[in-house]
C-alpha cells in the first residue's frame, strides 16, 4: 500500500462532499456547556463561556461564542486527536439547560433549548419531536441522554425496536449523533454518498454504490482519500476480502473518506520536461510516480538534477521534490501534471582558475607597490 499526497483529482473529489445538517443554536457568552467524550468520562467537563467568548478545556482556550454546538464539537475532537490523547474520539458538546428546560441537539431538525411542562419531565420520543424530529443522517442506534449526575445513557431507537418509556427530566440533555458518510465516485453505477455507522469495508461500499462497478473500472488502482487528506492507493483481487486480516484498516472506509474508482481505459497525458532524453507529453493510464514518468521520457540526461524536480499540478500548484528520497515514490502524477527536471549546477573550473590567476597577479602587484 502506498500513502500518496493529495492530487488535483483528489481535491475535486473532496469538493463533492456536501455539508452536514448543522445546529441552528449559536453559543453565547455566559452559556454553560457540557463537553462529553463517550466512553472516556475523565474527559467530560462542564465549562462556562467567558466574556471573551472562550472556554478553557484541558489547559487550552477555545473560542466558541457565535458558533454552533456542532462546530465546537469538531473543534474539541480535533484538539484531542491532534494532541494524540485519543484516537477517533466521539465527542458531544451541548449547552446545559436552565431550570425547567431540556436541550435536544445533534441530528435533529431544530436543535435548541425547550421548556418542559409543569411536571418537569417528558418522554424521550416527545423530546425529539419538540426539536422537529430527526434528520436523514441521525444515528438512531446511539441516542444519548446526559443525566443530571453527568452519566450518559445510550438508547437504540432504530426502526424495529420495541417502544420503551424513557423519561427525560429538567436540565438533562438529549443528543442524537450523526451517521458517518463516505463518498464513492468514479466508475460505479451510482456515485454518491453512503451513510455508515463506524466504518465500512471497500467491497460493501462498492456494492452499495448502485450494486457494483462498471466494466471500465480499474480495480488495480483504487484511490482512497482519508478525511485527514492522506491518500492511499489499493489494488483489489477478485476475492480480496477472503484474505482480509483483522485490523487491516487499508480496506475500510470511515466517516469523511472518499473512494475513487478510476477508468481502466482512459488515456491521459503527463508532461515531462527539462533534462530528459525525450521531453514532451507521455501517455498514461492512471497515476504514475515521477521516476516512472522519467522512464517513459527515456531517462535523464547526464547533467540532470533530480534532487530538485519541480511538479506543476493541473490546478497551477507547484511542488518541489527530491527524487532521491525514499518517499518520492509516494508522490503521484496525474493527467495534466507536468514534471520538470532542471540542470545540475556545475562549477565552471576554467572561469574559477582564470579568476584566481588574475586575482593572484593583482595581489602581487599591489604588494610590490
Amino acid at each position: 500500500m502506498k500513502h500518496l499526497r493529495l492530487s488535483l483529482a483528489v481535491v475535486l473529489l473532496l469538493g463533492l462532499t456536501s455539508a452536514r445538517a448543522i445546529d441552528v443554536y449559536r453559543i453565547d457568552t455566559g452559556d454553560a456547556l457540557l463537553i462529553a467524550v463517550i466512553g472516556k468520562p475523565e474527559y467530560n467537563q462542564s465549562v462556562t463561556v467567558r466574556a471573551d467568548g472562550k472556554i478553557s478545556y484541558f489547559g487550552g482556550d477555545v473560542a466558541v461564542a457565535g458558533k454552533t454546538p456542532e462546530a465546537v464539537r469538531q473543534q474539541i475532537q480535533e484538539i484531542l486527536s491532534q494532541r494524540g490523547q485519543l484516537k477517533d474520539p466521539i465527542v458531544m458538546v451541548s449547552p446545559i439547560p436552565r431550570e425547567g428546560q431540556i436541550f435536544v441537539g445533534g441530528a435533529v431538525k431544530e436543535p435548541g433549548r425547550y421548556p418542559l411542562p409543569l411536571q418537569n419531565a417528558i418522554g424521550l420520543y416527545r423530546a425529539i419531536a419538540l426539536a422537529g424530529g430527526t434528520n436523514e443522517l441521525a444515528d438512531l442506534k446511539q441516542v444519548q441522554i446526559v443525566r443530571l449526575d453527568e452519566t450518559v445513557e445510550t438508547h437504540d431507537l432504530s426502526p424495529g425496536q420495541p417502544y420503551r418509556p424513557i423519561t427525560v427530566r429538567a436540565s438533562e440533555l438529549v443528543f442524537i449523533p450523526h451517521l458517518g458518510q463516505v463518498d464513492v465516485q468514479g466508475q460505479v453505477r451510482t456515485p454518491g454518498k453512503i451513510p455508515i455507522q463506524g466504518r465500512i469495508r471497500i467491497d460493501h461500499a462498492l456494492a452499495r454504490a448502485g450494486g457494483g462497478i462498471n466494466d471500465e473500472a480499474d480495480l488495480a488502482a483504487l484511490v482512497i482519500v482519508r478525511s485527514n487528506g492522506e491518500t492511499t492507493e489499493v489494488s483489489l483481487s477478485e476475492k480480496f476480502w477472503s484474505d482480509l486480516k483483522d485490523g487491516d484498516e487499508n480496506y475500510y472506509l470511515k466517516d469523511g473518506d472518499v473512494l475513487y474508482v478510476p477508468d481502466a481505459y482512459k488515456v491521459e497525458k503527463v508532461y515531462v520536461l527539462g533534462y530528459v532524453r525525450n521531453p514532451g507529453p507521455q501517455k498514461v493510464r492512471g497515476p504514475i510516480t515521477p521516476m516512472q514518468a522519467i522512464a517513459l521520457a527515456g531517462g535523464t540526461e547526464e547533467d540532470a538534477n533530480i534532487d530538485s524536480a519541480k511538479i506543476t499540478r493541473k490546478d497551477g500548484s507547484i511542488h518541489e521534490l527530491n527524487l532521491r528520497r525514499t518517499d518520492a515514490s509516494d508522490f503521484l502524477l496525474y493527467g495534466g501534471d507536468t514534471l520538470e527536471i532542471p540542470k545540475r549546477f556545475q562549477i565552471n573550473w576554467s572561469f574559477v582558475l582564470s579568476f584566481i590567476s588574475v586575482t593572484s597577479v593583482a595581489v602581487g602587484l599591489f604588494l610590490r607597490n
